[in-house]
């Protein structure tokens, strides 16, 4: 008798298993598709030029410093300027705080 409550009880458990599996894919289906499969490399060369950057550094700084850099978003490629300009002047305490604001702001474009 006990080894038919475990089959119903393990079988119970794959059901919930599968059913979590097809919503988090149908969660997924409304994301944005990234521009590139490796997020580090979503940035391309300014990636780099941010990790060697001094912080905490600001919005505006960064505009100065890298405004010009074209960066790829799904709309085509723009200038960190056009990117940051609508924000206002933020901190940023870190390379990886400035990377994922500046990826945040590409995927609301």
């Amino acid at each position: 008798m006990a080894d038919d409550t475990d089959d119903r009880h393990n079988q119970e458990n794959d059901e919930e298993k599968s059913r979590r599996e097809l919503r988090k894919e149908r969660d997924r289906e409304d994301e944005p598709e990234p521009v590139h499969e490796d997020p580090a490399q979503r940035l391309g060369d300014l990636d780099e030029k941010l990790e060697h950057h001094d912080y905490p550094t600001t919005t505006e700084e960064l505009i100065d410093a890298y405004g010009d850099q074209e960066l790829e978003s799904q709309d085509g490629t723009v200038p960190l300027t056009e990117i940051l300009d609508p924000i206002d002047n933020e901190m940023y305490e870190s390379a990886d705080g400035a990377r994922s604001r500046i990826q945040g702001l590409i995927h609301r474009g």
